[in-house]
């Protein structure tokens, strides 16, 4: 199976709700291999938690076993400037950019970001909702 970036949402529900996942999801992340998480997620996280928007649980600021944090590249940054304006959020477009230098599948519910299908980004699992 590919290797995996998650989306924030994928990483927060793993991390404190995990039964929201589905089981295409599911198979998604135990298969791949490896699985990261971006460090702008963490950063996202962090200002969702501050504003209330999420609680500010200890667990979205530990990686558990089997994820692996990924750092922003100057390299993901000058991908930025390719990508189309399909999507207004800044932490999904850095996601977005990171997947395709890295050439990992984005996982992600997000909706907006599967019209970056049609510049190569590869978003799993298909059919989720």
């Amino acid at each position: 199976m590919a290797a995996l970036l998650l989306d924030t949402h994928i990483f927060v529900w793993i991390r404190t709700a995990p039964e929201i996942l589905v089981a295409a999801e599911r198979r998604a992340l135990d298969s791949a291999a490896p699985r990261f998480i971006s460090a702008i997620s963490i950063w996202e996280i962090a200002i969702l938690a501050s504003r209330g928007r999420i609680a500010a649980d200890e667990r979205l600021f530990v990686l558990p076993q089997g994820l692996e944090l990924l750092p922003v590249l100057p390299e993901h940054c000058k991908e930025l400037l390719q990508l189309p304006h399909h999507h207004r959020d800044p932490f999904d477009r850095m996601l977005i950019a990171q997947a395709r230098v890295e050439g990992l599948s984005l996982t992600t519910r997000d909706r907006a970001i599967a019209a970056y299908r049609s510049t190569g980004l590869s978003i799993l699992p298909r059919g989720t909702r």
